[in-house]
Protein backbone atom coordinates (compact mmCIF):
# COMPACT_ATOMS: atom_id res chain seq x y z
CA UNK A 1 0.00 0.00 0.00
CA UNK A 2 0.78 3.59 -0.30
CA UNK A 3 -0.33 6.95 -0.02
CA UNK A 4 -2.91 7.73 2.92
CA UNK A 5 -4.56 4.80 5.59
CA UNK A 6 -6.96 6.01 8.65
CA UNK A 7 -6.76 4.11 11.63
CA UNK A 8 -10.30 4.86 13.59
CA UNK A 9 -10.49 4.25 16.81
CA UNK A 10 -6.29 3.39 17.33
CA UNK A 11 -6.26 2.52 20.73
CA UNK A 12 -2.84 2.13 21.47
CA UNK A 13 -1.37 1.60 17.71
CA UNK A 14 -1.45 -2.04 16.77
CA UNK A 15 -3.15 -1.32 13.53
CA UNK A 16 -1.17 2.05 13.05
CA UNK A 17 2.04 0.25 14.01
CA UNK A 18 1.48 -2.54 11.32
CA UNK A 19 0.50 -0.55 8.36
CA UNK A 20 3.42 1.95 9.00
CA UNK A 21 6.08 -1.04 9.24
CA UNK A 22 4.88 -3.24 6.22
CA UNK A 23 3.87 -0.71 4.10
CA UNK A 24 6.63 1.89 3.38
CA UNK A 25 5.54 3.99 1.79
CA UNK A 26 1.86 4.72 3.61
CA UNK A 27 1.60 7.48 5.35
CA UNK A 28 -0.68 6.79 8.30
CA UNK A 29 -3.35 9.21 10.60
CA UNK A 30 -4.40 7.72 13.84
CA UNK A 31 -7.43 8.76 15.46
CA UNK A 32 -8.25 8.17 18.96
CA UNK A 33 -10.24 10.07 21.88
CA UNK A 34 -9.04 8.74 25.32
CA UNK A 35 -5.72 10.55 26.85
CA UNK A 36 -4.15 7.55 27.86
CA UNK A 37 -4.22 5.72 24.94
CA UNK A 38 -3.25 8.69 23.35
CA UNK A 39 0.19 8.75 25.03
CA UNK A 40 0.80 4.86 24.82
CA UNK A 41 -0.23 5.12 20.71
CA UNK A 42 2.28 8.58 20.57
CA UNK A 43 4.97 6.31 21.89
CA UNK A 44 4.53 3.34 20.22
CA UNK A 45 4.33 5.17 16.60
CA UNK A 46 7.48 7.45 17.67
CA UNK A 47 10.21 7.33 14.38
CA UNK A 48 7.11 6.06 11.84
CA UNK A 49 4.83 7.82 9.13
CA UNK A 50 2.22 8.07 11.87
CA UNK A 51 -0.02 11.42 12.77
CA UNK A 52 -1.62 10.79 15.47
CA UNK A 53 -5.10 13.15 16.27
CA UNK A 54 -6.64 12.94 19.40
CA UNK A 55 -10.31 13.20 18.47
CA UNK A 56 -13.08 10.94 18.11
CA UNK A 57 -14.99 9.93 14.85
CA UNK A 58 -18.18 11.54 14.19
CA UNK A 59 -20.26 14.56 13.06
CA UNK A 60 -17.82 17.17 13.42
CA UNK A 61 -19.37 18.56 16.92
CA UNK A 62 -17.75 18.22 19.99
CA UNK A 63 -19.04 15.17 21.78
CA UNK A 64 -18.33 13.14 25.36
CA UNK A 65 -16.60 9.60 25.26
CA UNK A 66 -16.90 7.72 28.59
CA UNK A 67 -14.39 5.01 29.61
CA UNK A 68 -12.36 4.13 32.67
CA UNK A 69 -15.20 1.73 33.97
CA UNK A 70 -15.11 0.33 37.07
CA UNK A 71 -17.20 -2.40 38.34
CA UNK A 72 -17.94 -5.84 37.24
CA UNK A 73 -15.47 -8.27 34.75
CA UNK A 74 -17.21 -6.77 31.52
CA UNK A 75 -16.77 -3.09 32.51
CA UNK A 76 -12.98 -3.61 33.74
CA UNK A 77 -12.45 -5.40 29.84
CA UNK A 78 -13.22 -2.26 28.30
CA UNK A 79 -11.98 0.15 30.72
CA UNK A 80 -10.10 1.88 27.85
CA UNK A 81 -11.91 1.05 25.02
CA UNK A 82 -13.90 4.64 24.81
CA UNK A 83 -17.81 4.21 24.84
CA UNK A 84 -18.04 0.09 25.33
CA UNK A 85 -21.24 -1.45 25.60
CA UNK A 86 -21.11 -1.30 29.45
CA UNK A 87 -23.49 1.25 30.56
CA UNK A 88 -22.06 4.24 31.72
CA UNK A 89 -24.51 5.25 34.24
CA UNK A 90 -24.09 2.18 35.87
CA UNK A 91 -20.27 1.52 36.83
CA UNK A 92 -18.01 4.30 37.75
CA UNK A 93 -15.96 6.04 34.76
CA UNK A 94 -14.30 9.05 33.02
CA UNK A 95 -15.50 11.20 30.45
CA UNK A 96 -13.06 12.56 28.13
CA UNK A 97 -14.93 15.78 25.84
CA UNK A 98 -13.82 17.04 22.36
CA UNK A 99 -14.12 17.16 18.64
CA UNK A 100 -15.61 14.18 16.46
CA UNK A 101 -13.74 14.31 13.53
CA UNK A 102 -15.94 13.85 10.04
CA UNK A 103 -14.35 11.70 7.44
CA UNK A 104 -13.89 15.14 5.10
CA UNK A 105 -12.61 16.81 8.40
CA UNK A 106 -9.56 13.85 8.04
CA UNK A 107 -8.69 13.85 4.34
CA UNK A 108 -8.82 17.15 3.55
CA UNK A 109 -9.32 16.28 -0.12
CA UNK A 110 -7.21 13.73 -0.23
CA UNK A 111 -7.32 10.02 -1.63
CA UNK A 112 -7.42 7.17 1.19
CA UNK A 113 -6.11 3.95 0.21
CA UNK A 114 -6.93 2.09 3.28
CA UNK A 115 -8.94 3.12 6.55
CA UNK A 116 -9.77 0.57 9.15
CA UNK A 117 -12.82 1.70 11.66
CA UNK A 118 -13.33 0.62 14.95
CA UNK A 119 -15.28 3.37 16.67
CA UNK A 120 -18.29 1.51 19.40
CA UNK A 121 -20.98 2.92 17.69
CA UNK A 122 -19.04 6.09 16.50
CA UNK A 123 -19.30 5.08 12.71
CA UNK A 124 -22.33 5.65 11.73
CA UNK A 125 -22.15 9.53 11.47
CA UNK A 126 -18.44 9.24 10.12
CA UNK A 127 -19.17 7.07 7.64
CA UNK A 128 -22.39 8.89 6.22
CA UNK A 129 -19.75 11.79 5.26
CA UNK A 130 -19.86 11.66 1.28
CA UNK A 131 -16.36 11.78 1.43
CA UNK A 132 -16.28 7.70 1.94
CA UNK A 133 -16.11 7.59 -1.61
CA UNK A 134 -12.34 8.53 -1.58
CA UNK A 135 -11.92 5.60 0.74
CA UNK A 136 -10.93 2.28 -1.72
CA UNK A 137 -10.35 -0.18 0.97
CA UNK A 138 -12.80 -0.29 4.73
CA UNK A 139 -12.51 -2.73 7.23
CA UNK A 140 -14.25 -2.24 10.21
CA UNK A 141 -16.43 -3.31 12.77
CA UNK A 142 -19.89 -2.14 13.21
CA UNK A 143 -21.48 -1.94 16.35
CA UNK A 144 -25.93 -2.22 17.00
CA UNK A 145 -25.68 1.08 19.09
CA UNK A 146 -27.63 3.50 20.02
CA UNK A 147 -30.95 1.96 20.67
CA UNK A 148 -33.15 0.35 19.28
CA UNK A 149 -30.07 -0.58 17.43
CA UNK A 150 -28.10 -0.49 14.30
CA UNK A 151 -27.98 -3.03 11.61
CA UNK A 152 -25.99 -4.52 8.81
CA UNK A 153 -28.72 -2.86 6.83
CA UNK A 154 -27.89 0.65 8.17
CA UNK A 155 -24.26 0.18 7.21
CA UNK A 156 -24.59 -1.11 3.36
CA UNK A 157 -27.21 1.59 3.02
CA UNK A 158 -24.30 4.17 3.96
CA UNK A 159 -21.83 2.18 2.44
CA UNK A 160 -23.75 0.48 -0.76
CA UNK A 161 -23.53 3.31 -3.35
CA UNK A 162 -19.82 3.38 -3.56
CA UNK A 163 -18.80 0.09 -2.28
CA UNK A 164 -19.07 -3.57 -2.38
CA UNK A 165 -19.71 -4.67 1.80
CA UNK A 166 -19.50 -7.51 3.16
CA UNK A 167 -19.98 -9.06 6.87
CA UNK A 168 -18.81 -11.12 9.27
CA UNK A 169 -19.13 -11.89 13.09
CA UNK A 170 -23.21 -12.38 14.29
CA UNK A 171 -26.33 -10.62 12.71
CA UNK A 172 -27.04 -8.99 15.71
CA UNK A 173 -23.97 -7.56 15.88
CA UNK A 174 -21.23 -6.01 16.70
CA UNK A 175 -19.63 -7.81 13.94
CA UNK A 176 -17.06 -7.09 10.73
CA UNK A 177 -17.00 -5.30 7.79
CA UNK A 178 -15.35 -5.26 4.55
CA UNK A 179 -16.20 -2.63 1.66
CA UNK A 180 -14.05 -2.24 -1.71
CA UNK A 181 -14.63 0.46 -3.76
CA UNK A 182 -16.56 -0.10 -6.81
Amino acid sequence: LSGLALDIGAYIGTVSLALAIDNLGLQVLAVEPLPENVSLLRLNVEGLPVTVVQGAAGDGLDTVINYAFDGDENALHHAFVGNAETAAGETAHRSWRGHAYTLSELLSGRHCALMKIDCEGGEYAFLADGAVDAVDLIVGEWHPTPPPGHTRADITELLGPTHHVTFSGPEAGPGGFRAVHR
